[in-house]
């Protein structure tokens, strides 16, 4: 058997610094989350300037995320390249959720700083932890 494509390439701006959310019982690596605006602009009929946002969550596992924590902060252009996952739970009330969200394995981004401009940075998922989604027992609670 053989995996089918999912693969998602993604450009926006990260709406806040990267968070820790969850924590490996077994192996201590962590889960860390941000979300990211993409804007999509366009005319309507009548000439006018129209302007869609999508905010989408990405998720960042152990050392690509430890990354992500250290050096990625709100308002950055990042580039995102990851796999879509749907990601299914309960509230505390008993209803059932479920969404759509980015599992990073690789992440550009420009620094804020004025004098690194042009300068891109990257961060890969070299060790194929963003493959732990089992080895974590209670993901997060919203």
């Amino acid at each position: 058997m053989i995996n089918q494509l999912n693969n998602i390439l993604l450009e926006g701006t990260t709406v806040n610094d990267p968070e820790v959310v969850a924590t490996s019982l077994t192996t201590n690596k962590r889960l860390i989350k941000f979300n990211l605006a993409n804007d999509q602009f366009w005319r309507d009929r009548a000439g006018n300037m129209q302007q869609d946002t999508l905010f989408i969550p990405i998720q960042c596992w152990g050392d690509l995320g430890e990354r992500c924590l250290e050096r990625v902060k709100k308002g950055m252009a990042v580039r995102c390249l990851g796999r879509l996952r749907m990601c299914k739970w309960e509230t505390k009330k008993g209803e059932r959720r479920n969404t759509m969200e980015v599992i990073c394995t690789h992440l550009e981004y420009r620094p804020l700083s004025k004098g690194n401009a042009g300068q891109v940075e990257v961060i890969e998922d070299e060790t194929g932890e963003s493959d732990m989604l089992s080895d974590f027992s209670v993901l997060y609670e919203f």
